[in-house]
């Protein structure tokens, strides 16, 4: 899904999108997505750069932090996960996907 996203938003055909092309497209699009959520929450926010997972063996780690928001969907039948994490203010928790550890 990412390498076909790249190639639609760098607009190269048939051509194969480049790693580095695919990161940045990823990254374009993780942009665009965060200042639509931004633009609903209330108050002072401070969003972090993207971040670009490669892989299904990982373990990320936000200490303070507690799962807001999850959305999974298919896009071209590849998975599409989208996560919101937030400061541990609210005291709201929900229960993390597999791989993502929030609140360590």
């Amino acid at each position: 899904m990412a390498r076909r996203g790249a190639a639609i938003i760098l607009d190269l055909g048939a051509e194969q999108p480049r790693v580095e092309d695919v990161h940045d497209a990823m990254g374009e699009l993780i942009n665009i997505i965060a200042g639509n959520v931004n633009g609903v929450l209330s108050g002072s926010n401070h969003l972090s750069l993207p971040a670009i997972i490669h892989g299904n063996d990982f373990k990320l780690r936000f200490p303070r932090h507690v799962l807001l928001s999850e959305v999974a969907f298919s896009h071209g039948g590849e998975p599409v996960v989208v996560i919101l994490l937030g400061e541990d203010k609210l005291g709201v928790r929900l229960e993390p996907r597999a791989g993502v550890v929030a609140g360590d």
